[in-house]
């Protein structure tokens, strides 16, 4: 059997969340509970984040004890965007400490809904692809909230 791709490699792989974890700080602060016309707001969107990136890697992969999700779109009134900044940047690193740790990208990963197992690749991959969806789903409550667009 030939070697994957560089980008299915453990080293390709490595790079690639970083690639797409979002939040850029200064917007999420400015704009974090500030909402749009269907009252999601990016505090909130960073919060669905973190909660989906801790499943996926610290559930799901490292098989660990399954926590509760709800609200996970709405900052509580005592939930800051500050906090939820720090909670992101505490699974983000955990996330590239695990894959940097050598794990076997093709450890199976049992779907704890009843669905198809996955591996470690695949979860890997789907955390790059929600990243970036949700990215964009931020730049757009951005831009509706504060006019600017991306211009290079």
């Amino acid at each position: 059997m030939s070697e994957p791709p560089v980008c299915v490699r453990a080293a390709g792989l490595r790079s690639w969340p970083g690639l797409q974890h979002w939040p850029p700080t200064q917007t999420v602060h400015r704009v974090g509970r500030r909402s749009y016309s269907d009252g999601h707001a990016l505090g909130g969107l960073l919060k669905h984040v973190v909660a989906t990136e801790r499943s996926w890697i610290r559930t799901d992969v490292e098989r660990g004890e399954e926590e509760p999700r709800t609200d996970e779109f709405t900052l509580g009134a005592d939930e800051t965007v500050a906090q939820w900044l720090a909670a992101w940047e505490l699974e983000s690193a955990h996330t590239e400490e695990v894959v940097r740790s050598g794990i076997d990208l093709d450890q199976e990963v049992p779907d704890y809904q009843g669905g198809a197992s996955n591996n470690v690749r695949w979860v890997l991959l789907h955390l790059v692809e929600e990243m970036a969806r949700h990215a964009g789903h931020a730049d757009l409550l951005r831009e509706a909230i504060d006019g600017r667009t991306y211009r290079r």
